[in-house]
Protein backbone atom coordinates (compact mmCIF):
# COMPACT_ATOMS: atom_id res chain seq x y z
CA UNK A 1 0.00 0.00 0.00
CA UNK A 2 1.35 3.39 -0.99
CA UNK A 3 -0.23 6.99 0.08
CA UNK A 4 0.08 9.99 -1.70
CA UNK A 5 -1.99 13.03 -1.16
CA UNK A 6 -4.91 13.69 -4.09
CA UNK A 7 -3.73 14.76 -7.22
CA UNK A 8 -6.59 12.98 -9.50
CA UNK A 9 -9.45 15.54 -10.22
CA UNK A 10 -13.49 14.19 -10.99
CA UNK A 11 -15.94 16.42 -11.31
CA UNK A 12 -13.77 19.14 -10.58
CA UNK A 13 -12.76 18.06 -6.98
CA UNK A 14 -9.32 16.82 -6.36
CA UNK A 15 -9.18 13.77 -4.65
CA UNK A 16 -7.90 13.98 -0.74
CA UNK A 17 -5.74 11.07 -0.63
CA UNK A 18 -5.08 8.28 -2.62
CA UNK A 19 -3.84 4.97 -1.67
CA UNK A 20 -2.23 2.65 -4.49
CA UNK A 21 -2.07 -1.16 -3.72
CA UNK A 22 0.13 -4.04 -5.46
CA UNK A 23 -3.02 -5.25 -7.02
CA UNK A 24 -3.18 -2.67 -9.86
CA UNK A 25 -6.23 -1.13 -7.65
CA UNK A 26 -6.13 2.53 -6.59
CA UNK A 27 -9.02 4.17 -4.12
CA UNK A 28 -9.28 7.99 -3.98
CA UNK A 29 -11.22 9.62 -1.62
CA UNK A 30 -12.81 12.95 -2.14
CA UNK A 31 -14.91 15.76 -0.54
CA UNK A 32 -18.20 14.64 0.08
CA UNK A 33 -21.40 16.00 -0.14
CA UNK A 34 -23.53 15.32 2.86
CA UNK A 35 -21.59 16.58 5.68
CA UNK A 36 -18.71 18.73 6.77
CA UNK A 37 -16.85 15.51 6.85
CA UNK A 38 -18.56 13.17 4.14
CA UNK A 39 -15.98 11.30 2.10
CA UNK A 40 -16.97 10.31 -1.60
CA UNK A 41 -15.00 7.15 -2.14
CA UNK A 42 -13.82 6.12 -5.88
CA UNK A 43 -11.52 3.43 -7.32
CA UNK A 44 -9.87 1.87 -10.21
CA UNK A 45 -8.31 -0.90 -11.43
CA UNK A 46 -4.85 -0.31 -13.66
CA UNK A 47 -6.71 1.67 -17.63
CA UNK A 48 -10.18 1.44 -16.19
CA UNK A 49 -12.23 4.46 -15.57
CA UNK A 50 -13.16 5.81 -11.50
CA UNK A 51 -16.07 3.61 -9.93
CA UNK A 52 -18.08 4.48 -7.20
CA UNK A 53 -18.39 1.15 -5.06
CA UNK A 54 -21.46 0.52 -3.97
CA UNK A 55 -22.01 -2.41 -0.84
CA UNK A 56 -23.53 -5.18 -3.85
CA UNK A 57 -19.37 -4.78 -5.56
CA UNK A 58 -17.92 -5.77 -2.44
CA UNK A 59 -20.74 -8.35 -1.56
CA UNK A 60 -20.37 -10.18 -4.64
CA UNK A 61 -16.91 -10.53 -4.63
CA UNK A 62 -17.59 -12.08 -0.73
CA UNK A 63 -20.03 -14.59 -2.21
CA UNK A 64 -17.24 -15.69 -5.45
CA UNK A 65 -14.82 -16.10 -2.15
CA UNK A 66 -17.65 -18.18 -0.71
CA UNK A 67 -17.36 -20.78 -3.67
CA UNK A 68 -14.04 -21.02 -3.27
CA UNK A 69 -13.66 -21.53 0.95
CA UNK A 70 -16.83 -20.61 3.11
CA UNK A 71 -15.25 -21.29 6.25
CA UNK A 72 -12.14 -18.77 5.58
CA UNK A 73 -14.47 -16.45 3.88
CA UNK A 74 -17.03 -16.82 7.26
CA UNK A 75 -13.69 -15.96 9.59
CA UNK A 76 -12.79 -12.76 6.50
CA UNK A 77 -16.35 -11.86 7.16
CA UNK A 78 -16.06 -11.94 11.05
CA UNK A 79 -12.65 -9.80 10.79
CA UNK A 80 -14.93 -7.07 8.79
CA UNK A 81 -17.39 -7.52 11.77
CA UNK A 82 -15.09 -6.28 14.27
CA UNK A 83 -14.12 -3.65 11.83
CA UNK A 84 -17.85 -2.82 11.87
CA UNK A 85 -17.71 -2.41 15.90
CA UNK A 86 -14.19 -0.04 16.06
CA UNK A 87 -14.25 2.72 13.26
CA UNK A 88 -15.84 5.36 14.68
CA UNK A 89 -17.00 8.28 12.47
CA UNK A 90 -14.82 11.25 10.99
CA UNK A 91 -14.49 14.26 13.06
CA UNK A 92 -12.33 15.91 10.19
CA UNK A 93 -11.44 14.62 6.71
CA UNK A 94 -7.85 16.43 5.88
CA UNK A 95 -5.65 14.33 4.41
CA UNK A 96 -3.37 13.71 7.52
CA UNK A 97 -6.50 12.42 9.05
CA UNK A 98 -7.18 10.26 6.39
CA UNK A 99 -3.82 8.80 6.09
CA UNK A 100 -3.32 8.39 9.99
CA UNK A 101 -6.91 6.26 9.19
CA UNK A 102 -5.53 4.24 5.97
CA UNK A 103 -2.15 3.71 8.27
CA UNK A 104 -4.62 2.14 10.87
CA UNK A 105 -6.09 0.01 8.33
CA UNK A 106 -2.51 -1.00 7.03
CA UNK A 107 -1.36 -2.07 10.86
CA UNK A 108 -4.93 -3.77 11.45
CA UNK A 109 -4.39 -5.81 7.89
CA UNK A 110 -0.48 -6.96 8.33
CA UNK A 111 -1.11 -8.16 11.70
CA UNK A 112 -4.53 -9.81 11.33
CA UNK A 113 -5.31 -10.31 7.72
CA UNK A 114 -2.47 -10.72 5.29
CA UNK A 115 -1.34 -14.08 6.13
CA UNK A 116 -4.36 -15.40 7.39
CA UNK A 117 -6.73 -14.64 4.33
CA UNK A 118 -4.55 -14.45 1.20
CA UNK A 119 -5.38 -17.51 -0.15
CA UNK A 120 -8.73 -15.65 -0.84
CA UNK A 121 -7.46 -13.50 -3.74
CA UNK A 122 -7.25 -15.27 -6.01
CA UNK A 123 -10.99 -16.34 -6.04
CA UNK A 124 -13.59 -13.14 -6.79
CA UNK A 125 -12.64 -9.48 -8.37
CA UNK A 126 -10.63 -7.94 -5.33
CA UNK A 127 -7.56 -8.97 -3.88
CA UNK A 128 -8.18 -9.31 0.33
CA UNK A 129 -6.14 -6.27 0.81
CA UNK A 130 -7.57 -3.98 -1.75
CA UNK A 131 -11.00 -5.49 -0.49
CA UNK A 132 -10.34 -4.74 3.39
CA UNK A 133 -9.54 -1.24 2.63
CA UNK A 134 -12.22 -0.77 0.78
CA UNK A 135 -14.62 -2.09 3.07
CA UNK A 136 -12.93 0.22 5.91
CA UNK A 137 -13.42 3.41 4.38
CA UNK A 138 -17.09 2.44 3.34
CA UNK A 139 -17.82 1.70 6.98
CA UNK A 140 -16.08 5.11 7.72
CA UNK A 141 -17.86 6.92 5.21
CA UNK A 142 -21.11 5.22 6.18
CA UNK A 143 -20.98 5.63 10.32
CA UNK A 144 -19.72 9.56 9.63
CA UNK A 145 -22.98 10.25 7.93
CA UNK A 146 -25.16 8.40 9.73
CA UNK A 147 -23.94 6.61 13.19
CA UNK A 148 -26.41 4.49 13.63
CA UNK A 149 -26.35 3.29 9.86
CA UNK A 150 -27.34 -0.46 9.89
CA UNK A 151 -26.94 -1.62 6.21
CA UNK A 152 -23.18 -2.74 6.47
CA UNK A 153 -24.39 -4.60 9.89
CA UNK A 154 -27.04 -6.45 8.37
CA UNK A 155 -25.16 -7.70 5.13
CA UNK A 156 -22.84 -8.89 7.69
CA UNK A 157 -25.10 -10.38 9.59
CA UNK A 158 -26.81 -12.53 6.89
CA UNK A 159 -23.32 -13.31 5.38
CA UNK A 160 -22.03 -15.21 8.72
CA UNK A 161 -25.75 -17.61 8.60
CA UNK A 162 -24.87 -21.21 8.49
CA UNK A 163 -27.07 -21.27 5.56
CA UNK A 164 -27.05 -17.95 3.14
CA UNK A 165 -29.34 -16.75 1.42
CA UNK A 166 -27.96 -14.74 -1.68
CA UNK A 167 -31.55 -13.29 -3.22
CA UNK A 168 -31.45 -11.97 0.64
CA UNK A 169 -28.09 -10.85 0.49
CA UNK A 170 -28.87 -9.01 -2.82
CA UNK A 171 -31.63 -7.51 -1.56
CA UNK A 172 -30.07 -5.87 1.60
CA UNK A 173 -26.86 -5.25 -0.20
CA UNK A 174 -28.93 -3.33 -3.48
CA UNK A 175 -31.60 -1.50 -0.94
CA UNK A 176 -31.94 2.55 -1.83
CA UNK A 177 -34.37 3.27 0.78
CA UNK A 178 -37.39 3.22 -1.97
Amino acid sequence: MKVRKGNRVAKNKTAIIEIEFDCDYEIFIFQGKLSDFDILIRYKKTLSRLRTPKHIHWVVDILMKYQSDKTLTQIFIKEVQQLWSTITPLTDNNFNTLKNFANGVNDSYSANIQARFSSLSSCGEYDVEFLYFLISFLILQEKTNMPNAFMFSNIIKELLKTNIDIFRIVSTATHNGR
